[in-house]
């Protein structure tokens, strides 16, 4: 079915049109080397390492040992949980709303997917994933008490989709206690396509087994998607990109308050890139009525009647889609 507004899936549309622009801008689109592009290096392009590096430093203020090259976050949970799965690991622990794919994730791995409404302490026989800002509910979480078998998805930890109390610039960096973090260029610069991530670890021995698996899983991640991000990173202003992109999630928050009436003013969340929102027949009506998309809010794990609405559009489809609910109820 064709959809008018696509409110569902994660895609950026409105920060990917912030960030091509700059591109375009500064002419980037012309500066990749296409001739010297042979097989990547499996543990990714050294000078995208080193700049993965300080750019984590500089969103955690810690510098990591180890930093792999993935085929976007989703990979680096999967090299992970490959990493350290074994005979004593039955399962994978998530919170109680999660990103959808977390399940699928545990059945790749031949492992059990729990859930748990909070997460205080270590489980032996289970791999924990720790998701801040989260997805879908924007929950970003302090130390938890995991301090080993645990991955921080940390794929919206960027200016972008975090409040300024969750960044660097602090003192210390709110941040959950893990093993190693899964880091998304796709996300950070709203080009999902690019499919670059990466993980980053202090332990040598996650960090060679993730990178045996990830050599025999994919050969090494797409070399001219990784020349695009270390171009991106060396090229444009991030931080201008960041204030912009964020003051675009910032409106698209304002814009979906305007039908706080019809959701029971839910809080919408300052951080993640996404509003999980209780909803009733009359909503859901309005939005099959107006041909909006959104994704089902038991795909995250909510077991309300619930829906999860994409706060990373343009600003003029998110107006006109709320435009369109108000005047059908109307409110306009």
């Amino acid at each position: 079915m064709i959809y008018k507004f696509d409110f569902s899936w994660g895609d950026t549309r409105g920060i990917r049109k912030i960030m091509s622009d700059l591109i375009y801008q500064e002419g980037l689109d012309q500066s990749i080397p296409w001739h010297t592009f042979g097989y990547p290096p499996h543990e990714g392009d050294t000078g995208l390492i080193w700049r993965t590096r300080e750019l984590v430093k500089g969103f955690t203020g810690h510098e990591y040992k180890h930093i792999l090259i993935t085929n976007g976050a989703t990979h680096a949970l999967n090299a992970y949980i490959a990493a350290k799965n074994n005979e004593n690991i039955r399962g994978i622990l998530t919170h109680d709303k999660y990103f959808m794919f977390y399940p699928g994730i545990a059945k790749n791995h031949h492992l059990i997917h729990f859930t748990r409404p909070e997460i205080s302490g270590a489980e032996c026989d289970k791999i924990t994933i720790i998701a801040s800002p989260s997805n879908p509910e924007g929950n970003i979480f302090g130390p938890l008490g995991v301090p080993e078998r645990s991955i921080w998805d940390a794929a919206y930890y960027t200016p972008t989709y975090c409040d300024a109390t969750g960044l660097s610039g602090l003192a210390a960096p709110i941040r959950p206690t893990h093993e190693a973090m899964a880091g998304s260029y796709s996300k950070l610069t709203g080009i999902n396509g690019l499919r670059v991530g990466w993980l980053a670890t202090d332990s040598d021995q996650v960090y060679q087994k993730a990178l045996e698996w990830t050599e025999h899983d994919i050969c090494g991640v797409s070399y001219p998607s990784q020349s695009m991000v270390a171009a991106i990173i060396k090229g444009v202003d991030l931080e201008a990109f960041y204030g912009t992109s964020k003051a675009l999630l910032d409106t698209n928050r304002e814009e979906l308050a305007k039908l706080g009436y019809l959701f029971g003013h839910q809080a919408i969340p300052n951080n993640g890139m996404f509003a999980l929102l209780e909803v009733d027949k009359k909503l859901k009506r309005l939005l099959e009525k107006v041909s909006v998309h959104v994704m089902d809010g038991s795909l995250c794990g909510d077991t309300r009647e619930s829906v999860r609405f994409n706060l990373a559009n343009g600003r003029e489809i998110t107006n006109q889609m709320v435009k369109a609910i108000l005047k059908e109820d109307n409110k306009s």
